[in-house]
Formats: C-alpha cells, sequence, structure tokens
C-alpha cells in the first residue's frame, strides 16, 4: 500500500510517494517534503525556482503512528460533545488548533482538516454553511471557527461565561487578601476584578504610610523622653508629613471610621437611622450611624453653629467607605441635641459630608445607652434613672437598580423577559371601621360581588324589532397580552355565576378599553344589537332638575355601587341575545352588561323603585350614584342610616372605595354641591382654563361643546360666543380675529371666576336665524316667549 501526497502552494508543484511502513520504520527516510510557503520577502521571486531540501523527516515508531491516530479519533469524539455542550465546543476548537499546530498544517487547509472531523447532523450543517461560505471565496480558518461559535458557542452563552469567570476571580482574590485588607475591601460590594485589585493597592499603601509614621511617632516620643528635646510638630494629612510650627510639639494620633457619608451610603446600609433632629439652635439632616466610631459635622453646618471650635490633642485618622484615611483635628465640644424635651450633649469632630449635616456615631449612643431598632429605624435610650424615650427615624428607600435604554435593548434581543408597566400611587386611606354609622353596615361594601343577584321587580329585558333575525360578527384580533386578560376575566366571571356558555346564534365581539388607572375593562361591541333593539322610553333625570333640590343642605355623603349592571338579571328568554363571541368560545350573560342601549333607563328604573320613598327629600340617585343630603350632622345620621338600611335589604352592594361621607361639599354629576349652591367642577374648569387657542375649525366646535354645557349659566352666552360660532359655519374661511381672541379669553375667564351656579337664575340665549332677522321687534319678544317654554 502507497500513500500519495499531492501539494500545490503558490503555484509550486511536489509530489512525493512513500510506503507507510517504510516511514513508520525509518527505512528509506523521505528526501523531500512540500515546499514551505514563501515569506514576504520572497513573493518577487519567479514562481518556478526550486527551493533547496528541507531536512529529513526522522522516523516515527509504531507508538507514535497509533498516537497521531488515537488523536483524530479522539477530536471526532470531542466534536460530538462540543456539539451538546457549548463549554466543550470552546474546548475542542482550541484542542484542534493545537493539533494544527503540531502538524504544521497551512492555513488553507485548517477548515477542510476541521470538516473532516465532523460527524452526522454536524457534517450537515457544515455542508449547507459551507454552500453560503463558498461564494464569498475560499473559506479560511477563522470563516469555520466563527461560524462554528455561532452555531454551538453563542455571544449570550460566551458572555454568561466570561461574567462568572470575572466574578469567581474577584471573590478569590478577596479570599487570598489578609484579614485587615479583606474587611475594608469586603465592605465596598466590588464585583470587577480590576477595580477590587486597584482598591486593595490603595488601601494597602495608606496603611503602609501610616504605618511608617507611627514608627516615626514612637522614636520621636523615645528620644524625647531620654533627652528632654522638643520635637518639631508635624501633621499627617493623606499619609503624606506636612512641615508646621517647629517649636510645636508632635500630636499622638489615633484611629476613627465611619461608614457611611452620603445619602447613597446610607441606602446601602440597613442599620443606619435617618431623620431630622435639633442641633443647638438650627435643624439637622441627621444620620445615627453604630458603624462610625465617632459624631461628626460637616464643616458648612458647623460654621452655621456659631459655636466655638477646638483643637483636638491628637490627630484622628478617619477611614471613610471608599478605603480613603481623612485626617482631621477640630472639634465643637458640649453641642446640645434635643429629642422630644430632652436635651443632650454631644461632641461634634469637622469633617466634609456631602449629605447630611451630622454624623451622630457609637461614641454619643453609648454615652446615653442607646439601642437601634434597624427595622424599624428607632432609637431608644435608656438611661439609668430616667424613663425610656425613643427616636423615630426616616424609612431609608431602597435604590432603584436602573439601566440604560442600550443594555435594555441588548437584554430584549438576547430573549429576556421584558414588562411594561403602568405605575399609580394611588392613595385611599378611607377605612370601614373608622366612618361613623357607615361602620354598622359593612356587608353593604363587600371586596368583590360574589355570585347572582336576586330575583328583583325589575328585569333587564331586549325587545326586537319585527323580523328581526340573529346577528353574529367575528371576534375582533387581540394582542397576545389582551388575550391573557381574556382568559383571567372570563374565568372570573365563569365563576361568579355572571356568564355561561351559549350555542345562541348571536354573537357580538369584545374589545379592551384602559380604565383611568390602567386596568383593562372588557367591553362588548352590541353595536348591530342596538340598532335592532327597541328604545326603552323610561326617561333619566335631568341633571338640572336633580339640582332643584340641593337648596340649603350642609352635609352629604356620596354612594357609589359596585359592578353596578352586574346587579340586575337579564330575563331569561334574552339571554340569548347577550352572546358574544371570544376566540375561546360563545358565552352568554345571565346579569344585564354594559353596552347595551336600554341598560342605563332599566337600571334607573330600579332604583327609584328601591328608593322612591324618599327621592326628593334627602336622597338624589342618577344611575348608579346616590346623594344623601341633611340640614345637619343630627338628620344627617337618621338618612345615612335609611339609605343604608335600604341597600341592605335589597341586597344592593356599594364599592367603599369610591364613597365619601360626611362632607360639607362634594363632587356630583360634574358639579361641586355644597350649602352655597352649586359651583363648576375644578377639574372642568382647569380643562377650560389651559386651553390652547384653536387652530382649526375642529378645535372651535370641541370648545364650544365643553364649554356649552354651562351655557344655562352664562348670560349672554350665545352673544359672547357669537365670533366663534361664526367660524363653524359652512364656506366661512377661518380667520382668527382680534374678536375672536376676545370672545375665547372671555369665555374661559367665566367659567373659571363665576364660583357659584344659582340654578333658579338660568338663563338661555341663542343667534337670531337669517328669516328672524326681519321680525318686528313685538314678533322678536314673542318668539323669546316661544323658545322659554320649549327649553
Amino acid at each position: 500500500m502507497q500513500l500519495r501526497l499531492h501539494y500545490k502552494p503558490s503555484g509550486l508543484k511536489c509530489e512525493m510517494t512513500v510506503t507507510p511502513l517504510e516511514w513508520v520504520l525509518g527505512r528509506d527516510r523521505v528526501d523531500t517534503m512540500p515546499p514551505r510557503r514563501p515569506t514576504s520577502s520572497q513573493n518577487s521571486q519567479a514562481n518556478d525556482d526550486i527551493l533547496p531540501p528541507p531536512e529529513a523527516l526522522p522516523p516515527m515508531s509504531t507508538e507514535g503512528l497509533y498516537r497521531y491516530l488515537g488523536t483524530l479519533a479522539g477530536l471526532v469524539e470531542r466534536q460530538a460533545r462540543a456539539t451538546r455542550n457549548p463549554t466543550d465546543t470552546e474546548a475542542w476548537i482550541m484542542k484542534i488548533e493545537k493539533f494544527f499546530d503540531v502538524i504544521d498544517c497551512y492555513e488553507e487547509q485548517k477548515a477542510s482538516y476541521a470538516a473532516f472531523m465532523l460527524d452526522k447532523e454536524v457534517d450537515h450543517w457544515w455542508r449547507m454553511t459551507k454552500r453560503l461560505l463558498e461564494d464569498q471565496g475560499p473559506i479560511v480558518w477563522n470563516q469555520f471557527r466563527e461560524a462554528f461559535y455561532k452555531k454551538y458557542f453563542p455571544d449570550s452563552v460566551r458572555q454568561q461565561k466570561l461574567i462568572a469567570t470575572e466574578e469567581e476571580k474577584t471573590l478569590k482574590f478577596q479570599d487570598g487578601l489578609k484579614p485587615y485588607l479583606k474587611n475594608k475591601i469586603s465592605i465596598l460590594k466590588l464585583s470587577v476584578y480590576s477595580e477590587v485589585v486597584d482598591r486593595t493597592l490603595i488601601v494597602e499603601n495608606d496603611n503602609e504610610e501610616l504605618h511608617q509614621y507611627r514608627e516615626q511617632q514612637r522614636k520621636r516620643n523615645r528620644n524625647d523622653g531620654a533627652h528632654g528635646n522638643q520635637a518639631q510638630k508635624r501633621k499627617f494629612v493623606f499619609g503624606k508629613p506636612k512641615e508646621e510650627n517647629k517649636e510645636d510639639r508632635q500630636k499622638p494620633g489615633a484611629q476613627g471610621r465611619v461608614f457611611s457619608i452620603t445619602h447613597r451610603d446610607a441606602q446601602a446600609t440597613s442599620d443606619v437611622v435617618t431623620g431630622t433632629l435639633r442641633i443647638h439652635t438650627l435643624f439637622a439632616r441627621a444620620l445615627i450611624n453604630p458603624g462610625s466610631t465617632h459624631s461628626f459635622v460637616s464643616i458648612s453646618f458647623a460654621g452655621l453653629l456659631g459655636m466655638p471650635i477646638d483643637n483636638i490633642d491628637f490627630d484622628l485618622f478617619v477611614a471613610t467607605p471608599l478605603g480613603d484615611s481623612v485626617v482631621v483635628d477640630k472639634i465643637i465640644r458640649d453641642c446640645y441635641v434635643m429629642i422630644g424635651y430632652r436635651e443632650m450633649t454631644v461632641d461634634l469632630v469637622l469633617l466634609d459630608l456631602q449629605d447630611f449635616d451630622v454624623i451622630l456615631g457609637m461614641d454619643w449612643l453609648a454615652s446615653y445607652h442607646a439601642s437601634v431598632d434597624c427595622f424599624g429605624k428607632r432609637v431608644t435610650f435608656s438611661i439609668p434613672g430616667q424613663p425610656d424615650f425613643s427616636f423615630e427615624g426616616k424609612h431609608v428607600d431602597k435604590p432603584l437598580h436602573v439601566i440604560s435604554v442600550l443594555r435594555a435593548s441588548s437584554l430584549l434581543r438576547k430573549s429576556c423577559q421584558g414588562f411594561l408597566a403602568y405605575v399609580v400611587n394611588e392613595e385611599n386611606d378611607l377605612k370601614l371601621e373608622k366612618i361613623p354609622f357607615v361602620r354598622d353596615y359593612p356587608d353593604v361594601f363587600p371586596e368583590d360581588l360574589l355570585g347572582l343577584p336576586p330575583e328583583r321587580e325589575v328585569e333587564f329585558t331586549i325587545d326586537l324589532a319585527p323580523e328581526t333575525t340573529p346577528i353574529s360578527k367575528a371576534p375582533y384580533k387581540m394582542a397576545p397580552m389582551e388575550l391573557k386578560e381574556l382568559k383571567i376575566q372570563l374565568q372570573e366571571l365563569l365563576d361568579k355565576g355572571f356568564i355561561r356558555p351559549s350555542v345562541s346564534p348571536w354573537g357580538a365581539p369584545i374589545l379592551f378599553v384602559k380604565k383611568k388607572y390602567g386596568s383593562m375593562r372588557l367591553c362588548i361591541d352590541y353595536i348591530e344589537l342596538n340598532k335592532v333593539t327597541v328604545r326603552n322610553r323610561y326617561p333619566l333625570p335631568r341633571i338640572d332638575d336633580l339640582f332643584d333640590q340641593l337648596q340649603g343642605p350642609c352635609v352629604f355623603s356620596k354612594i357609589d355601587l359596585r359592578s353596578s349592571y352586574h346587579q340586575l338579571r337579564v330575563r331569561g328568554e334574552d339571554v340569548p341575545k347577550t352572546t358574544f363571541q371570544t376566540r375561546y368560545g360563545h358565552y352568554e350573560f345571565l346579569v344585564m352588561p354594559f353596552g347595551l342601549t336600554n341598560a342605563p333607563t332599566a337600571f334607573m328604573d330600579l332604583m327609584n323603585r328601591v328608593f322612591e320613598p324618599y327621592l326628593d327629600q334627602f336622597v338624589v340617585v342618577f344611575i348608579d350614584d346616590i346623594l344623601v343630603y341633611s340640614k345637619s350632622r343630627e338628620e344627617h345620621e337618621r338618612h345615612l342610616s335609611i339609605v343604608l338600611q335600604t341597600l341592605r335589604d335589597k341586597r344592593l352592594y356599594a364599592k367603599l372605595k369610591k364613597c365619601e361621607f360626611w362632607l360639607n361639599k362634594v363632587s356630583f354629576l360634574g358639579h361641586v354641591v355644597s350649602k352655597d349652591g352649586i359651583s363648576v367642577d375644578s377639574g372642568k374648569v382647569d380643562v377650560v382654563s389651559n386651553w390652547k387657542r384653536p387652530t382649526t375649525m375642529t378645535e372651535i366646535r370641541s370648545f364650544l361643546g365643553l364649554a356649552g354645557y354651562y351655557r344655562q349659566f352664562i348670560e349672554g352666552f350665545s352673544k359672547i360666543a357669537l365670533p366663534l360660532t361664526s367660524l363653524t359655519q359652512k364656506g366661512v374661511k377661518f380667520e382668527w380675529s382680534d374678536d375672536c381672541e376676545h370672545s375665547f379669553q372671555e369665555l374661559k375667564n367665566i367659567l373659571v371666576t363665576a364660583p357659584i351656579l344659582t340654578i333658579p337664575s338660568a338663563y338661555a340665549s341663542r343667534q337670531l336665524k337669517p328669516y328672524e332677522r326681519n321680525y318686528p321687534t313685538h314678533d322678536l319678544e314673542l318668539a323669546a316667549m316661544v323658545f322659554a317654554l320649549k327649553i
């Protein structure tokens, strides 16, 4: 058997025939080998130059050949493991690169050799990848390695490995430090290896300088004792000696520490208490820190106190959270600290503080027998012979973990889960047990409706026009989050018994509408059903008629029913008409749903029957809003008890969160009602006062529509608004004039400044029609009377 090798680098051609057995046994050494690749200096030579023969290959033993073949087999086996484990992928690439170096493989051949070792599905993957790469030219080893890494060792896994390695290096480095270094470095909570090393060097250098200074100090003290000489006074500032007056004596040194200087440090530490204390004659932002050996005051706040500042008899070396050493030598002695009416004293060392005026440390806490409740942020003082007293601190909020937009985008691209949060700070301190008389009716204010309402004297009916056939529309398309919310709300409605599966031929689509505080309301689009429904002619009360009764009351309570429509049943034969379609099936309502044309009038009918004996006496009802009004608190107690008892008897339930009790004024149906009368709701007024100048005809109509809601309270509204209404007429070019601006601002001013709207003195006005402008005066007066009677 013969092995025939063919090699053709850079245009040179060399062939050789070798007997493998002779090669293995060392007989007839090979005299020719493939020539080396020409170097850059040889590129200028002709291609047909003959290179000198290289040194002969030394004989290879049988054991060496078996090892060589075993290495190839091992690489193939490693490849199989590499495709299953990303860590083995990197090991296989490193192993095969090492093998290339051993056999002195050329760059053009490395990709082919590596592909030879692929097997099964990996080989199939490479064949597909190779077709794409061949379009770009010859495939080299870097292209193969990059494609292999991208498939079996992606960047996300590689970065995780690097991060883990970085943390592991940091922990191992800290574990190997000396105890005094390890204690100082571990406090800093550093995670980057280079930062830990740099900080360790800084702390170690400071410690070495401090040690040298102490040695010099001890030597000087011994010399002073032996010879009675006066040594130079030298101060140690940030680890370096500074020349001072030569006649002064060197101060002794002492060590101190403070573990929290800034607000960020306080946030990161759970065993500190922050708050406001009276220091001498001023209020100060104080930090009570058991980790501080001494008590400190900021240099700026010390200047405001106006107390004498003394020199310390020794230099105090203060270790900060960053590992720095600061030397201080100024102090304010016997400074008063007031907690309640108790007066205590403290010695405050001057230190450059950023976010706090005063830091009260262990020296002060120990002298007054203080104990710190870290969780409750409370400091209790147990001075012998005196009753205990406490200082209540502020709870320090945990710092937010904020990332940049680029970082967030990178995480989302790596399939990390993200949430879009709609955060609202909703404050409601209304507690049932604290409301007089109302607390006796807890069953009227349940947390939720738990089942079908009882049979009532009024049922919701759906009467259709003659010859109406069932109408069904396909469901609307929904986003994934909406589908998730749909599942939740459907299950809640099923659990309460408000809906049930349906086989009705009717079907309305559904959609979600966002509520004020971000939650989603399930709405059924009954627009097609409403078109064929016979209208219920039961009248809804006019809002101004309701307000006619509110003259003179001074105590008010407002009650809002919970899911009011769901407290009224649907007539049995009309249940199939309420069917709605979803991706998860057809369902029909057993209770009155939202969105049907006759729903408000049906519920208004129910409420009028329930409160019929008390209407216009001390109760005003508009659909599901109930207003209880009285002329005195004693009278209001009786009225409120009657209304709550009626709700209990009729098994109607209210939502405590939306109720208000025992008020001097109340917002009701877009107005504010008080003993002085009816005023404009400030919310609507703010909208008007902040309204920007209209720039289109549509914006003018929108403004007039909002302002026109109160036109009956404004004398001459039609005349004031004439320049604006003229612009809304057909064929009139939009030109904003001075008259329009004056009309716009005057309407805004009237709505904002008119505090009380008196219903009996209402106004009505409109513009004259074109043919009415030719009427004589007596005809216009008669037309005004007719217009007034028609209102």
